[in-house]
Order: C-alpha cells, then structure tokens, then sequence
C-alpha cells in the first residue's frame, strides 16, 4: 500500500474517534441534554487552578462515546462498499466497541491535554500548537489499542497529518459559527 493510501484508510480508521472529538460543539445547542452539562472535574482545583475546567462535560465524553459508536456501525454497514478502506472487516460488536473506544480515547486524550493547559495558565480555547491537535489522535489511538493495536502506518499517518486536518476543520467550524476560535 502507498503512503496516500495509508493516509486515506488512516482517516477511515480513525473517523469515529474524529467525529466524537467534533460530538461536543455538535451537541452543544441540544438543550435537552443539558442535565449532564457539568464539568466532569466536578469544579475540583489542584494548585489552585482548575483540575480540566468547566468546558469539559458529562454531556461532551457521553455524547462523544455515543458518536464514535454511531460512526463505527456507520463504517459496519458500508464494509462491503468500502472493504478497500479498512484494515480488517468488522464484526457489528467490533464496530460498536472499536468506535466507543475510539471516541472515548479521542475525548479523554483531550481531558489529559486540557489538564496539562491548565497547569501552564493557558485559557480554555487558547490555541497550544501541536497538542491541541494531537490530544485526540494518541487518546483514540490508546484506547482501540487495547483491543487491537493498528499497524504503524495508522499512527504515522495521523500524527503527521491530523495537525492540518484538525487546524481545517476548526476554520470550518468557526466560519459556520459552531465554534468561538478559528483555531
């Protein structure tokens, strides 16, 4: 396989964890779901600054978990289309649990980063170039990896190339007024 095709089957692998990552500012007007909008830290401090912050909520990781499940029985249902683009075919479970871990970790990964940015005084949104873009890629990844660990082309692929595709859709989503920042 050439390397556009490990970037391209890369991406599909990884779409559950992508789209889970993007579940938060998606949901954010669902306001029937506003009863798990509370920050998971609970408000809890550590050194006197907050441990994640209020932007990280029940209702952002539940309704990044339940995307990455969506879109993994999505990728179920359109193996026999797309068989060319994933690394193995899918049973429904594995689609199920390797979208839920995907997205899970994709949503964690950036709780670790948040913590980290808040130690360094940085303001919630504030751009931290590349762990901004990075925190979900090494979280989703972590996480499916308990299940099955991808070939190394999977993580160079995106490492490298996420940072661009993360900075794309943030200029997407602040120019259809889903988001605060540009970046």
């Amino acid at each position: 396989m050439n390397m556009l095709m490990w970037i391209l089957v890369s991406f599909y692998f990884f779409l559950p964890g992508g789209i889970a990552n993007m579940a938060p500012v998606l949901t954010r007007k669902l306001t029937f779901l506003d009863w798990m909008k509370k920050p998971i830290d609970g408000g809890r401090m550590w050194r006197g600054k907050p441990l994640l912050g209020a932007n990280k909520t029940w209702k952002g990781v539940v309704m990044g978990a339940v995307f990455g499940m969506i879109v993994g029985i999505i990728q179920f249902f359109l193996q026999n289309s797309v068989g060319w683009m994933q690394l193995f075919p899918y049973t429904l479970g594995e689609a199920m649990l390797i979208g839920f871990l995907l997205g899970l970790g994709a949503l964690v990964g950036d709780f670790v980063e948040s913590f980290f940015k808040r130690r360094t005084s940085r303001k919630p949104g504030a751009p931290w170039f590349p762990f901004d873009q990075l925190d979900l890629v090494i979280g989703g990844m972590v996480f499916v990896s308990i299940y099955l660990v991808p070939p190394w082309q999977v993580w160079v692929s995106l490492l490298v190339c996420m940072p661009i595709v993360h900075f794309l859709f943030n200029v997407l989503g602040f120019g259809l007024g889903l988001q605060k920042e540009w970046w």
